[in-house]
């Protein structure tokens, strides 16, 4: 019996939100293609299309739950693949202001894993590859969404993959290329306002060092120690990464200046209002150079806000018709949210499909990567 599945959907990026949607559309669609610009090693390593990748990443229990949903048995693959398990609460030691140091207590929650972002998504990827009627295309860079009649509606991507430019029609079309940029450039071509954005300025930075084992007691796997916020601008995380590893960084508020090497970095640690990380990583030998990073500011797009030029914007008449939309954020990756949003966003999707939203054919979805 010929499958009833719509023919093909469309990827356009292969960071957490990509292939979380990659493998949200796998039982729905006959064919899945990924597009992504970047070179995609068969190893854990750092890639351009992710400059956060460097800084440490913490699947906690939200994102590893959705992730689960979508890729049975995902969790047992990180801790094969060498992620660092922890229990949260029980094995954190977390330094608040005036609650030095918070009670820690097994509450019975989940696993967390920690790792570094490239080992997160080639364990991601592996899965995704996994599945026989996905493909991940790399160095596949998108110029441009394709319109359907009379400019309705998008019906491929437009793509050069090296050997020159190259259309891909599809039924439904997934934007999780980072900002959206292939949707804001259709829309606009379209004749359509930019979108309305609720942008949050952060003025959060990282500075991040790969170490060797760090002194600590036995009572606990990672360690926070919180700044006295507005006087205190400097904050520090040490947590374990695959590899026997550990991962320091400190972070800033304020757009506060961030350490550039290690000495600079050991004097930053040392500053801090508590000395439990000064002490625990000033033998450590750096496995790396630090690695800096700023955050850019956290925006939520309004895509139930669109109109085209000239004309006066009307509310949606199906309030209730959910035909896409645009989750906003930024990459915040020692919160731990980069994978559990991304992942979210997979399973959102997936759940529209189960309820038939899959009818409306030449559809956008736009996902903002972390």
């Amino acid at each position: 019996m010929p499958s009833t599945k719509p023919r093909r959907a469309i990827v356009i990026g292969a960071g957490m939100g990509g292939l979380a949607a990659a493998g949200a559309l796998a039982s729905h669609f006959a064919h899945v293609t990924v597009l992504e610009r970047d070179v995609l090693a068969g190893e854990a390593a750092p890639r351009k299309g992710t400059p956060q990748c460097r800084q440490p990443h913490a699947l906690l229990a939200g994102g590893l739950q959705a992730l689960c949903e979508i890729f049975p048995g995902f969790d047992d693959d990180l801790a094969r693949a060498g992620a660092a398990p922890v229990r949260q609460n029980l094995d954190i030691r977390l330094e608040q202001p005036g609650r030095d140091f918070m009670p820690r207590r097994d509450l019975g929650l989940p696993l967390s894993y920690f790792m570094t972002r490239p080992l997160l998504e080639l364990t991601l990827r592996r899965r995704v590859q996994a599945l026989g009627h996905v493909e991940i295309r790399s160095r596949a860079e998108v110029l441009g969404l394709v319109a359907g009649e009379a400019g309705e509606g998008v019906v491929g991507v437009r793509f050069d993959g090296g050997g020159g430019e190259e259309t891909l029609a599809g039924d439904l079309v997934i934007d999780a290329s980072g900002r959206g940029e292939p949707t804001l450039a259709f829309l606009e071509a379209a004749g359509f306002a930019p979108p309305e954005e609720q942008v949050v300025q952060m003025g959060l930075g990282y500075a991040s060092v790969v170490l060797s084992p760090p002194r600590r007691g036995d009572d606990w796997l990672a360690a926070i120690t919180m700044p006295e916020a507005p006087a205190d601008r400097y904050g520090m995380f040490l947590l374990p990464i695959e590899g026997g590893r550990w991962m320091a960084t400190i972070d800033s508020m304020n757009d506060a200046e961030l350490p550039e090497d290690w000495p600079a970095f050991l004097a930053r640690a040392k500053a801090l209002r508590t000395p439990t990380l000064y002490e625990a990583i000033k033998d450590c030998a750096p496995l790396s150079e630090v690695a800096r990073f700023r955050a850019p500011g956290r925006f939520s797009g309004r895509p139930d806000r669109l109109r085209r030029r000239g004309v006066p914007f009307q509310p949606d008449p199906w309030p209730g018709d959910e035909r896409g939309g645009a989750a906003g954020g930024g990459p915040q990756p020692a919160a731990g949210r980069t994978g559990r949003i991304g992942a979210v966003a997979g399973g959102a999707g997936q759940s529209l499909l189960r309820r038939g939203a899959q009818r409306d054919r030449d559809a956008l979805v736009v996902v903002h990567e972390l």
